[in-house]
């Protein structure tokens, strides 16, 4: 889940991803910013989060539709399903050089969904951003030869 920092004394924002986890009853951040500053904005930001989520689970009924979480771990073991879900701070990511945490986020989530690794070395920002951008083009294009309105109507 993509999920906004603010910062109080600037008019400004910044992009993290959260990666919500039943197995550890773990958020995990990916933040293209680390730093002691703006860790602590994230883990201010990631409380409400990590508070309100288990609530709204139990109040949907989510626990009872799921038969593949381990009551039996150690994430489960003497903890009630309202306590608050952990936060782990990720380390060894990409650092973002400029104010480009949108396009750090959406490679994070990829990445986290493909199950590749995040190699620090080797991510470029910009080859990953002239990608989704020929990937946008390519799907823009299809729907124009298609005449389509909607993206549901382009396979």
């Amino acid at each position: 889940m993509p999920i906004h920092v603010h910062r109080r004394r600037k008019d400004v924002g910044h992009w993290v991803l959260g990666v919500l986890t039943f197995k550890d009853m773990c958020i995990y951040i990916y933040d293209s910013n680390r730093g002691a500053l703006n860790d602590d904005l994230v883990m201010q930001a990631l409380l409400s989060h990590a508070f309100m989520i288990p609530y709204f689970l139990i109040n949907t009924g989510f626990y009872g539709k799921r038969n593949d979480i381990d009551w039996n771990s150690d994430a489960y073991i003497d903890k009630a399903l309202s306590d608050t879900f952990d936060v782990n701070l990720v380390s060894g990511l990409p650092h973002q050089s400029d104010t480009n945490c949108g396009a750090f986020v959406t490679s994070f989530a990829e990445h986290f969904i493909m199950g590749k690794r995040i190699e620090k070395k080797t991510f470029d920002i910009d080859t990953y951003r002239l990608r989704i951008g020929a990937l946008l083009w390519q799907h823009g294009r299809k729907k124009q030869m298609l005449n389509a309105v909607s993206d549901n109507e382009v396979t």
